[in-house]
């Protein structure tokens, strides 16, 4: 029987380049949270099921679980999302820890969903979340965090925009609008406000909902204004904890110079049933890519899944494809992407590997004060001719070879050809190492 050599449908081997750029994005996330002083933490790979389906909506604890029954007859699922994880590890230790609790990771996840552009059933995801503390200060500073993580790698002006909303003002206004017991189901049509027609959407409105024309137009009317002209829905909402609150986050981050980058947006819910506050999604401006790459909020009810009846959280969570897409569309990938100096050392001598290897051994300590910076030396494991050596390290992008062949031998050198700026140079090996070398 021949197996196919192609992954698992919805998933991405990562090798050469690819690994390179998930690397490289994967540097900038753990840089980011360590420079706010949050603590990376890794939780397993599987989860009871119910841990999913109690609060992580429909789709995602549904439809898009992979869940199965283990050996023990225990309903296990594949983590779809960090969230549940990390409250279940910090209620753990929650009451006994200095708050806030600041903590973050990078890890892959799996949804059963249709594979697309930006979409893959088994994707990498960073994830940081701060609990223990409710003030604005802490909605302010996972914004700055989200903006941060695009900024961090240079984008042009308009590039993106990271949209803000509040799900209890969204409720205080929907329960105005159509009552109380159609708000789960509006707010769900809501959430995919931006990935569908107009058309279609009010349709939606009308046939999944109930509403009526006037209804309708109510809702597409309170999408289309900004936050000021919200009390025209509900005049009572200068009062409202949830209104003030965000207007006074937007109002910080203007004054720390992030207004390019925030905007209020009433279609911004979140489909995650546990996000009970400030919610935000950052969007891609390129026109070839108009769409939502990631998002966050604050989900302070989720800890009382775990006995928690006050365990105030808000965090986000960025997925690497359409991260690797943004710095595609704008050409915000470096040409190389390792900084280090890859070095070939060619068997030229017969019957000398343990020389090679001692060589090389020397070489990287002095080649690391050459070049200042880490060297990744590999020896040939045949013996080779100069011309075939060049060949294949041409072929297999090294920075340098080193050649130490029966001239240099006699001469206690080696010869350190630098083939991007086609010179080289000869090194005498030290008296004192030729005792390693012979």
């Amino acid at each position: 029987m021949k197996l196919s050599t192609k992954p698992y449908i919805g998933t991405k081997d990562y090798i050469g380049q690819d690994l390179d750029i998930l690397f490289y994005i994967f540097k900038a996330w753990r840089e980011l949270a360590l420079s706010y002083n949050y603590q990376e933490y890794i939780t397993p790979l599987v989860e009871s099921s119910i841990l999913y389906k109690a609060k992580s909506g429909e789709e995602v604890g549904g439809k898009e679980l992979y869940e199965f029954t283990d050996k023990g007859n225990r309903e296990i699922a594949i983590r779809p999302e960090a969230t549940p994880s990390i409250t279940r590890l910090v209620a753990q230790f929650y009451n006994n820890t200095p708050k806030p609790i600041r903590v973050f990771s990078i890890l892959n996840f799996m949804r059963y969903e249709r594979p697309q552009r930006g979409r893959l059933r088994e994707f990498w995801q960073f994830n940081i979340d701060m609990f223990g503390d409710d003030s604005i200060a802490s909605d302010v500073e996972m914004l700055k965090i989200a903006i941060e993580s695009l900024l961090t790698f240079s984008p042009p002006k308009d590039s993106f925009i990271v949209y803000v909303n509040s799900r209890p003002l969204m409720d205080r206004i929907l329960n105005t609008l159509v009552g109380k017991d159609k708000i789960p189901v509006v707010q769900k049509i809501i959430d995919k406000y931006t990935k569908i027609n107009k058309d279609t959407f009010i349709e939606m409105l009308k046939t999944d909902a109930g509403l009526n024309d006037r209804q309708t137009d109510a809702i597409t009317s309170m999408l289309e204004a900004d936050l000021k002209e919200l009390v025209r829905f509900d005049s009572s909402l200068s009062n409202f904890e949830p209104y003030a609150r965000i207007v006074e986050v937007l109002k910080i981050l203007d004054a720390i110079g992030y207004s390019d980058f925030v905007k209020y947006n009433p279609a911004i819910v979140r489909g995650l049933d546990y996000y009970d506050g400030i919610v935000f999604e950052a969007f891609d401006l390129a026109k070839n890519n108009n769409r939502a790459m990631f998002g966050g909020g604050r989900y302070n009810g989720l800890g009382s899944l775990f006995g928690l009846k006050n365990m105030p959280a808000v965090g986000l969570g960025i997925g690497n494809v359409t991260v690797e897409i943004f710095l595609r569309n704008w050409n915000l990938l470096p040409e190389k992407f390792e900084n280090r100096v890859k070095v070939f050392v060619p068997q030229l001598l017969k019957e000398s590997l343990p020389t090679y290897y001692r060589l090389s051994d020397w070489l990287r300590e002095k080649l690391k004060a050459k070049y200042k910076k880490p060297i990744s030396i590999e020896v040939s494991t045949q013996i080779m001719t100069i011309k075939k050596a060049l060949k294949y390290a041409l072929a297999k992008d090294f920075d340098v070879i080193a050649i130490y062949a029966e001239d240099e031998a006699k001469a206690g050198q080696i010869i350190i050809k630098d083939l991007g700026k086609r010179t080289q140079k000869y090194i005498k090996i030290p008296k004192l190492n030729y005792k390693y070398l012979s």
